[in-house]
């Protein structure tokens, strides 16, 4: 899930060289399946590799090269012992969570951040935001 308050917007993600979807705005975006051992154990970590771009309009024209930029780093995986889900959390400073998990971010005891919403529409002043 992409935090991140501006018109950026996060595509390509992967973890441990899986996924290549974007990281979702508004909700989740289902990446792939995501391997763990079946314990938790300190110290495990995952590698997070996630292209940012500033959205592309036609009176800010750049390039693809200009406009985004690659970022990759080696994420603690926050300790679980049951999983359903496993939970991609990207914030606006780069930092990432990662949260295996049977509870989502609507629920109150989930350990990470609820569900981010920016909407492109209300920043470029058009539509309706409902």
């Amino acid at each position: 899930m992409d935090y991140e308050p501006t018109d950026t917007f996060v595509r390509p993600v992967y973890v441990n060289g899986l996924g290549g979807d974007s990281a979702g705005t508004g909700g989740s975006t289902a990446l792939s399946a995501i391997s763990l051992p079946q314990r938790w154990h300190p110290g495990l970590t995952v590698r997070v590799k996630w292209r940012r771009c500033r959205a592309f309009y036609a009176d800010r024209p750049e390039t693809e090269e200009e406009a985004c930029r690659w970022i990759e780093k080696d994420v603690p995986v926050h300790p679980y012992t049951y999983v359903g889900i496993t939970w991609l959390h990207i914030f606006a400073d780069d930092q990432v969570l990662v949260i295996p998990a049977m509870l989502g971010p609507g629920h109150p005891d989930y350990p990470g951040a609820e569900s981010p919403y920016k909407s492109f529409n209300k920043r470029r002043g058009i539509g309706r935001d409902e």
